[in-house]
Parts: C-alpha cells; sequence; structure tokens
C-alpha cells in the first residue's frame, strides 16, 4: 500500500503535463504506453510486497510446523517407548500367567493331598481317642495300686519300728541283767538261762528283721519300679495328649485353608467328583499302602 502512494502522484503529474503541453512531440499513446508502464511497476511492486508478506508468513508457518514436527517426533518417541514398556510389561504379565498356572496345578496337588491327609487323620482320631481313654484309665489303676503300696509300706515300717523299739528294751533288759549279775550271783544261772533265751529271742528278732529289712528293700525297689512305669505312662499319656492337641491343630489348620480353598475347589468341583467316584471304584495301590501303615502303627 505504500507503494502505492509513491506512485500514483507521478502517474497524475504525468498526465497534466501531457494535457497542458499539447505541442508535445511525443504521441499521446506514447503517454499511455508509459502510464500503463508504470502502474505495471506498480502492480508488480505490490505484488513483490504481497509475495514477500506471504513468504514471511510462509516462513514463520515453516518454523511453526518445524516445531510441530519436532513435537510429533518427540511424542511419536515417548510413544515408541510406550509401545516398548507395553510389550514388556505383555511379556512379563505372560511370564506371571504361566507362574500362576504352575502355582494353580501345584496348588491342586496339594489340595489333593490335604484332603488325602485330612481323612487320613480323621480315621486316626477316634483310634487315638480310644487309646488315650485306655491309658487314662490305665494310670488310674496304678495311682490306686502306688496307693495301696504306700499305705502298705507305711504298715511295714510301724512293724519294723515296733521291733527296733522292742529290741532296745530287751538291750536295755540285757543290760540291767548283766549289771545285776556282780551283786546277786546267786541268781547267775538263772541269769544265764535267761540271758540264753534273750540271745536266742535275739537273734530270731534279728533274722526276722533281716527278713523284714529284705522285703521293705524289695518292696522300695517295687515302688521304684511302679514309680518309673507310672512316670513312664504319665510322659506317654502326656505326649499322646500333645499328639491328639497337634493333630485338633492341623485338623483346625486344614479346615482353614479347605474354607480358603473353597472358591477354587468349586471351580474343580466336576473333575473331582469324577476323580472320587474313580477312586471309590477302584482304591488305588497309594490308599492300600497307607492303610496298612496306619493299621501297623496303630498295632505298634
Amino acid at each position: 500500500m505504500a507503494a502505492v502512494c509513491l506512485v500514483d502522484p507521478l502517474i497524475i503529474r504525468d498526465a497534466s503535463a501531457v494535457a497542458a503541453d499539447s505541442t508535445s512531440a511525443l504521441p499521446l499513446q506514447a503517454s499511455r504506453k508509459r502510464l500503463a508502464v508504470r502502474h505495471l511497476d506498480c502492480s508488480l511492486v505490490l505484488k513483490i510486497t504481497t509475495l514477500e508478506q506471504e513468504n514471511i508468513a510462509l516462513e514463520e508457518k515453516s518454523n511453526i510446523l518445524a516445531k510441530e514436527k519436532t513435537a510429533l517426533e518427540q511424542r511419536n518417541t515417548i510413544l515408541q517407548q510406550r509401545i516398548t514398556t507395553v510389550e514388556q510389561e505383555n511379556a512379563a504379565m505372560e511370564q506371571d500367567f504361566t507362574v500362576l498356572a504352575e502355582d494353580y496345578t501345584a496348588l491342586q496337588e496339594n489340595w489333593n493331598t490335604l484332603v488325602h491327609e485330612n481323612t487320613t487323620l480323621q480315621q486316626r482320631i477316634p483310634f487315638l481317642e480310644v487309646i488315650n481313654r485306655a491309658l487314662d484309665r490305665r494310670n488310674q489303676d496304678l495311682q490306686r495300686d502306688n496307693i495301696i503300696f504306700e499305705m502298705e509300706n507305711n504298715d511295714l515300717q510301724q512293724h519294723v519300728d515296733d521291733l527296733n523299739q522292742r529290741r532296745r528294751a530287751l538291750e536295755r533288759e540285757k543290760t540291767k541283767l548283766l549289771l545285776s549279775v556282780t551283786s546277786l550271783e546267786v541268781k547267775r544261772i538263772v541269769l544265764e538261762k535267761t540271758s540264753t533265751d534273750l540271745e536266742e529271742e535275739k537273734s530270731t528278732l534279728a533274722k526276722e528283721n533281716t527278713a523284714l529289712r529284705q522285703k521293705y528293700a524289695a518292696l522300695q525297689e517295687e515302688k521304684r519300679a511302679l514309680e518309673q512305669k507310672n512316670t513312664a505312662l504319665e510322659q506317654e499319656n502326656s505326649t499322646l495328649k500333645l499328639k491328639s492337641t497337634t493333630l485338633e491343630h492341623i485338623n483346625t489348620a486344614l479346615e482353614e485353608e479347605n474354607t480358603n480353598l473353597q472358591p477354587e475347589v468349586d471351580q474343580l468341583n466336576n473333575r473331582l467328583r469324577d476323580r472320587e467316584e474313580q477312586q471309590n471304584q477302584q482304591p488305588s495301590e497309594q490308599e492300600t499302602h497307607d492303610n496298612s501303615q496306619s493299621s501297623r502303627w496303630f498295632s505298634g
């Protein structure tokens, strides 16, 4: 638009000059042509200016497009990285799926084993309860026998004490008789006979005392044996009670694990039902072997 303002006065001036100078040597056609050329130059200047502005606009747009291209390239790089990450995550998920499948298979095998062990433990519990009750009765009988032996031992000890008192009394009497021999020589023969009788009685009492001591020692030995046997039975009873408690804990843990595994069991019901029917129709060699081992264990 600035070029238009510069060219228009020239055109007006030339046109005025042509109109004023009618005697000019240049023909009117030449003047018009010159005006047309100048007008064309003005149009070209305008076009060049417009093209320069458009070129500037295109350069700015090119810069914007270059920036957008760079941004798109960066975004493409990020997308490629995300694709790589997703592929890696997909591979990891496939590995996790494989591990989960293996864990599921192992869990299924573990479940089958737990079911079998639970059945075996359920079968053993009644036998263990019977054995435990029998051991309790046996322990009570031994305790009663021990009380009886202690009472008999107390009676024997009292009898031994009585014999010892009698022996000491006889010894005191013998001492008195021996002292009276020197002063009562007349009674010497009687006292000697009495002394002989007392010696014989003392010998008899000593033999009886020895026999009683031996019997007492035998009773003490028998008492110690019974106490050891009673202790062993109490230990065995405690061990059986501990085993029973352990089995109850194991059974409780198995029931809890059974409850936790119930959702998976529900998914495997059809397969387990077919397998249980096959096991009921044809018992496996493993169950026969386990039953024989259980029989030997309870008989032992």
